[in-house]
């Protein structure tokens, strides 16, 4: 599964994976649904999950709890601005992956 905060980031991660010969992944459904932290409904959340710039690191830490107990999703890519990853590391060390990688 990709996470991203921009579009752009998400077609070229995408493209990465199929270029290397990995498979992105299906969307996991109602993910909106799932999502104790309330993703905005103009989030576009299939695979890639588009949080947009006004991501915030408890969404992140959200969607990947719920990739973590889906069956399908055996890895977990995020993709953030450099500046801000400081901000994600507390939210993301305190998750338990099940073993997936990140």
């Amino acid at each position: 599964m990709l996470i991203t905060y921009t579009g752009a980031m998400g077609v070229t991660s995408t493209d990465a994976c199929y270029e290397k010969r990995l498979a992105p992944g299906r969307a996991i459904r109602n993910i909106h649904q799932l999502s104790g932290k309330g993703i905005p409904p103009y989030v576009t959340a299939k695979n890639p999950v588009d949080l947009t710039f006004d991501q915030t690191p408890e969404q992140v830490a959200d969607i990947i709890n719920i990739c973590v107990k889906d069956e399908d999703v055996s890895a977990i890519v995020i993709i953030i601005q450099a500046e801000l990853t400081d901000r994600y590391v507390d939210n993301i060390n305190k998750l338990n992956l099940q073993g997936k990688p990140l």
